[in-house]
């Protein structure tokens, strides 16, 4: 072999090796929380475009990730299977929002944990849910208070 061949041959192996890495950092941004991480349910009116592989988080911290969102075809309700670190407990009263990166920006969850003393155990349903609002919901509630208060 001469030295040219030597040198395709070891960028070669570097170009697999980097795309090998970038794969497994990959996998492991997107699966955060999926070893053994805790699992909860939560029902909502409306999710806004939340999607499996979204963010769960907790004060902007990305602490789960979003497994799955389906129709219950009984109540019409989205169902929202999500999983969190197996570090982090959830009191029974924490409470779940849809929330959005901005006027167009990805669905995410985020949790406000409660102070109760019992815990959410896993496979448990949130109860307490709040539903994604557009920002023309927003403003059409904006809207109807400042219409309402000129009486």
């Amino acid at each position: 072999m001469d030295g040219r061949n030597i040198l395709e041959h070891i960028m070669g192996l570097f170009v697999v090796l980097s795309a090998l890495a970038f794969g497994i950092y990959a996998f492991s941004i997107v699966h955060i929380g999926s070893e053994g991480g805790a699992e909860y349910e939560a029902r909502f009116g409306r999710v806004g475009g939340l999607r499996e592989g979204g963010d769960v988080r907790m004060r902007g911290v990305k602490v789960g990730a979003v497994r799955s969102v389906s129709l219950d075809r009984d109540t019409y309700e989205a169902v929202v299977r999500f999983s969190v670190r197996r570090d982090l407990t959830l009191p029974k009263d924490s409470q779940i929002y849809v929330a959005s990166e901005g006027l167009s920006g990805s669905k995410f969850l985020t949790i406000v944990r409660g102070n109760e003393d019992g815990v959410l155990r896993s496979g448990e349903l949130v109860r307490r849910t709040h539903d994604f609002e557009s920002i023309e919901d927003k403003v059409s509630k904006i809207i109807f208070l400042a219409a309402g208060s000129d009486e």
